[in-house]
């Protein structure tokens, strides 16, 4: 069990705890180690700079209240604060290692140690959600839970960003070199992600398909969507 506080600050969320799952504790373990290395690869967020954009632009204030849930190295919170330097940002990972580099990358955030299938026991809301590549590492229902939750935690006109590898969730699974570090990817299709998100009361501001090469001669999709909670 992990207990969430908030990393470099006195304010701690220690009401409750969250039972992590052994393959979130996998996950956990490869981005602790292997953290600098992701950071160096994707730090530049320039190519989903359009969506970044738009998500800013859809937001009801310059000073508004987002959650980078799963935040990583900092690389959007990084991008989001340049655009818009006056926005209040909380920067969540189960990496610890991943909070201490969005610490120095972004050193005016603050930065909490959550779990992204509990992120709505924090006793806020937020005018933005950015849920930016971590539904890899969430089950198809829990996405729909999460999409839920983002529902709850958002302020009315709130606005929900979305990031995600495009493929077939029936093909999920571990992925890597038989004989070196496995992790397990889930991949996500548009439709369900979108009915969801009508389902929960978003109008759709936005959703594409992005065509990205992931290296070693594997391309695919990346599917972005930006989510508007009705009034």
């Amino acid at each position: 069990e992990i207990s969430a506080c908030l990393v470099g600050s006195e304010m701690c969320i220690r009401d409750s705890l969250y039972t992590v799952d052994k393959r979130t504790v996998e996950t956990v373990k490869i981005f602790n180690d292997a953290a600098h290395r992701y950071q160096d690869k994707y730090m530049d967020v320039s190519p989903y700079a359009d969506s970044l954009f738009l998500f800013c632009e859809s937001l009801s204030s310059p000073e508004s209240d987002i959650i980078d849930v799963a935040c990583g190295p900092g690389n959007v919170a990084k991008f989001i604060t340049d655009k818009m330097p006056k926005a209040k940002i909380l920067a969540t990972d189960l990496s610890i290692k991943m909070l201490d580099l969005t610490k120095l990358n972004v050193p005016n955030v603050s930065t909490a140690l959550v779990n992204a299938k509990d992120f709505k026991t924090i006793d806020r809301q937020f005018d933005g959600i950015l849920a930016s590549f971590i539904f890899p590492y969430l089950s198809k229902s829990e996405v729909i839970d999460f999409i839920n939750d983002a529902s709850v935690k958002l302020k009315k006109s709130g606005v929900l960003y979305i990031s995600t590898m495009k493929g077939k969730n029936s093909e999920s699974g571990y992925v890597g070199p038989e004989d070196g570090i496995q992790m397990y990817m889930n991949y996500h299709e548009a439709d369900y992600i979108e009915r969801a998100l009508i389902d929960c009361g978003f109008d759709l501001v936005s959703s594409i398909l992005q065509p990205y090469d992931y290296g070693m001669d594997k391309k695919g999709d990346d599917i972005i969507i930006i989510g508007k909670l009705k009034d």
